[in-house]
């Protein structure tokens, strides 16, 4: 059997010019890198190689490999970390790979049960997600975990939020979404799963978003993503929950991704490491297993935006004349977007205006055959997104602008 030396993730680490080897056996990961690292050619090659979970002595790592059987396609591999190195990756074999695809397998945290995707025969749609306990050793026949986990279209990366698994984050192409892919909770109450609630739309878009990771402190999910503005085909995401419990505008975690697809993070046992699957350059084959240590990355997160200010000058102009906007707070840019909340002469009803302005002052024309009177502003909300127009209240303002012959 082939093993490859982790230069990176190892079994030693370096101290001076020393080499050092872990008391407990067990991966230690080096604190001296700050670039993602290719996990090497034993677990790595030609094919596609992603999606990984650890037993909890983070020592045995199964993930989604390819044709590793001649004709298999997509199965679930698993490396054992012995004297210091990684084993080449071998198939697991049925009855959790099969001739049919298998990906995304996600072991809980006593390690005695796997969750992943399949097609095989007896699922209610697409792919189903799957789940097998194993018994003495031995893992027992999948069983397909049925609704309303599965639905007749595709669902799949079921990662559990505790280590009860009564909760976790799914992804579905269930209609009722935003897009394609898209992120939903699901709750287990009195033993039976409740049906999944989207995260909304800073999460998801009209674009793909799927494999949903809490962070270590649960506050803030990491996920994958196709819409614009990444750096490459598919980059990864984060979006931090409000004390609402309304996921914020999505952030893109930056050192993670390149010009290529980068996707499906998850967390070593010690949740120092961030390991996830890329096709960048200086990788084996199609997907490759990088990882990146998480210090690098664990403060990259959606700063809020905060008004504290509201201006409108001069405060009298003419029908056909114009005035400027100008709003001040926390975090502000060019880029925020600022609905508002007004009255227009006479009325004592609000009215709001999305995505009024853009950037914190600005221009605003007054036709010629606006109202004549009092306009008054009596609330401004900020957002990055211009599709966000619910995820902040109006922050309570006054401010009146008279418009005369």
């Amino acid at each position: 059997m082939r093993s490859s030396r982790w230069t990176a993730v190892g079994f030693v680490i370096l101290l001076g010019m020393a080499m050092v080897r872990a008391q407990s056996g067990a991966p230690r990961w080096p604190w001296y890198q700050t670039k993602p690292v290719n996990m090497g050619p034993a677990i790595n090659n030609k094919e596609r190689d992603a999606e990984v979970s650890f037993l909890p002595d983070g020592k045995t790592m199964y993930y989604n490999c390819m044709n590793r059987i001649t004709g298999n396609g997509n199965d679930i591999c698993v490396s054992y970390f012995t004297n210091g190195e990684w084993t080449t990756g071998e198939v697991v074999g049925v009855p959790i790979s099969t001739q049919y695809s298998e990906v995304e397998p996600v072991l809980t945290r006593n390690g005695n049960r796997l969750t992943f995707q399949s097609d095989r025969p007896g699922g209610l749609g697409g792919m189903d997600i799957w789940v097998a306990d194993k018994v003495d050793g031995v893992w027992q026949e999948p069983v397909n975990m049925g609704a309303p986990i599965n639905s007749a279209y595709n669902d799949h990366c079921l990662y559990y939020l505790g280590d009860d698994e009564t909760a976790g984050y799914l992804t579905s192409t269930r209609p009722g979404g935003y897009g394609g892919n898209d992120v939903y909770l699901v709750r287990k109450i009195a033993g039976k799963w409740q049906e999944p609630i989207n995260l909304g739309p800073n999460v998801n878009t009209t674009y793909s978003d799927h494999h949903g990771l809490a962070s270590p402190d649960g506050q803030s999910v990491y996920f994958t993503s196709d819409r614009p503005g990444g750096l490459g085909g598919e980059d990864i995401y984060i979006s931090t929950m409000d004390d609402r419990g309304v996921f914020g505008p999505a952030v893109n975690v930056s050192p993670l991704n390149s010009d290529k697809h980068d996707r499906c993070p998850v967390f070593s046992v010690d949740n120092k490491v961030m390991i996830f699957d890329s096709e960048r350059d200086g990788g084996f084959g199609n997907k490759d297993l990088w990882w990146m240590f998480y210090a690098n990355i664990e403060n990259i997160k959606y700063n809020p935006v905060v008004v504290s200010g509201f201006s409108l000058s001069p405060a009298t102009v003419k029908a056909g004349g114009s005035y400027t906007a100008i709003v001040t707070g926390t975090n502000l840019t060019d880029k925020t977007y600022f609905d508002i909340r007004f009255r227009a002469p006479g009325s004592m009803v609000d009215v709001e205006a999305h995505n009024w302005q853009q950037g914190t002052s600005a221009v605003h024309p007054v036709t010629a055959d606006s109202p004549q009177g009092t306009w008054t502003v009596t609330g401004v909300r900020a957002h990055v997104n211009a599709g966000d127009h619910y995820s902040d209240a109006y922050v309570p303002v006054w401010a009146k602008l008279t418009v005369g012959p």
